[in-house]
């Protein structure tokens, strides 16, 4: 459920708690990038959490035993600044066509071409631009880009994402059919 970004989050949550409790919720999973700082992002979910009397887990992709159970995964890795477009560039960096969009970004970076105040994640997002248009049918968006293949899921980047959402949901690890929703 999409609550309009982290800027709408405290909010959105706020008005949805109720409906959370009335329909019987029996997890809650909060998955969001970590920009700058996945410390201070942990802890602004935590608090738009508690906010809403809601349990708050201590760390990032831990759950609290709690009704509903309540966890957050900080994109990438809950450690470093990024987004998901970190995960979708780790997952396809060795493959040729992230190999020439790598050598892109060096060139545009040797040449002046690239933005004064970059940082990680917006190398991360721009990397995954160059490499979306790069597809026989080029897209703008990562989810685009998810639907049509060009991210491997299966690549070890987005495994401790999968790992959480298995928790969320109940499976055991290594067992994405026997899961309940």
């Amino acid at each position: 459920m999409g609550v309009g970004g982290r800027d709408q989050f405290r909010r959105q949550l706020g008005a949805l708690t109720n409906q959370i409790r009335e329909a019987r919720v029996r997890a809650l999973g909060v998955v969001r990038d970590a920009d700058e700082n996945a410390a201070d992002a942990l802890r602004s979910v935590c608090d738009a959490l508690a906010a809403a009397g809601l349990a708050r887990p201590d760390s990032h992709a831990e759950f609290v035993a709690a009704v509903p159970r309540v966890g957050v995964f900080v994109m990438p890795d809950g450690q470093n600044p990024g987004a998901l477009e970190a995960l979708c560039r780790r997952s396809i960096e060795d493959s040729p066509a992230g190999s020439c969009v790598d050598q892109y970004l060096d060139c545009l970076r040797d040449r002046g071409g690239w933005g004064n105040d970059t940082n990680p994640a917006q190398e991360d997002k721009a990397f995954a631009h160059a490499y979306l248009a790069s597809r026989k049918n080029p897209v703008a968006r990562v989810g685009e880009g998810a639907q049509q293949g060009a991210w491997d899921f299966e690549h070890s980047a987005f495994r401790p994402l999968g790992e959480f959402l298995r928790q969320l949901v109940g499976t055991p690890s290594g067992d994405a059919s026997s899961g309940q929703e």
